[in-house]
């Protein structure tokens, strides 16, 4: 099976997805993992075929949308609705 996987945002948020692609790939699947250009390398280092979404969100939301985004991180709505406001 080909599975394509989309995620943006901090190591934290993309490492899971990662681990997700490499379990996937040793499996006999073909994974390509879309996120920031930062994390090109940690994909490559780990086998995973990396597709860049362009942009790095630590660039759009900025140091005040990245503390929105912390506080409101443990209640999923609230860091829906933080992203939203930042990413727009």
């Amino acid at each position: 099976m080909r599975v394509g996987i989309a995620t943006v945002g901090s190591r934290g948020d993309v490492q899971p997805f990662l681990a997700l692609a490499v379990a996937l790939k040793r499996r006999g699947h073909a994974v390509r993992l879309a996120t920031c250009s930062p994390f090109a390398s940690l994909c490559r280092d780990h086998g995973v075929d990396f597709v860049s979404i362009a942009g790095d969100i630590k660039e759009v939301v900025g140091d005040a949308g990245r503390a929105a985004l912390l506080e409101a991180e443990s209640h999923p709505l609230r860091a829906a609705r933080a992203l939203r406001r930042y990413v727009g």
